[in-house]
């Protein structure tokens, strides 16, 4: 069975990711954090929360981002919506997206994984800080020969990220899956 991990999955484009890697057939590792969670949130996760396929990992205090919540498979694909944490401004999470990245640059169980940075379009990217952190781990994580991808989304997010995301889904990840 192929694998797939994604982070923020309970935001409009990690749920949306989640939801179609479980119609294609992935085992999902669904990570979100505790600080961000949601009314609206809980009542949209029950569509896909009982699936048979689909685990779900909460980071809920500074201790979780030392490791991975999961036991990372073979050519697992790690997915990184950080348009969903750009979309929500809270710094907590952020900040414990930020501390779990860096501590993929120590974690040998990466090699064999596929990272993809997906983030919003260029005319959105104002918020420098942050995005400058997740940069550089992406850079220093390709210079440690993990494969890590970005995708910068080519319209604005509006109300429902499945459009996206399955157009992200069907051009780079089936093509990458494939090869």
């Amino acid at each position: 069975m192929r694998h797939a991990a994604v982070y923020g999955a309970r935001q409009p484009f990690g749920f949306e990711l989640c939801s179609q890697l479980l119609e294609k057939g992935y085992y999902v590792h669904a990570v979100d954090h505790q600080y961000w969670m949601r009314e609206a949130d809980e009542e949209k996760w029950l569509f896909v929360g009982r699936n048979a396929n689909l685990d779900y990992y909460e980071i809920q205090n500074e201790d979780d981002h030392a490791k991975l919540p999961f036991k990372v498979p073979k050519n697992c694909l790690i997915f990184i919506p950080v348009v969903d944490y750009m979309m929500r401004h809270v710094s907590q999470v952020r900040d414990q997206l930020v501390r779990q990245l860096a501590a993929f640059l120590h974690m040998k169980e990466l090699q064999g994984a596929c990272l993809f940075f997906i983030y919003p379009p260029a005319a959105n990217l104002d918020q420098a800080s942050f995005l400058k952190n997740v940069h550089d781990i992406y850079r220093d994580l390709r210079t440690n020969e993990v494969t890590a991808i970005d995708y910068c989304l080519a319209v604005q997010m509006d109300g429902s990220a499945k459009h996206q995301v399955e157009s992200f889904l069907c051009g780079s990840v089936e093509k990458l899956v494939r090869n």
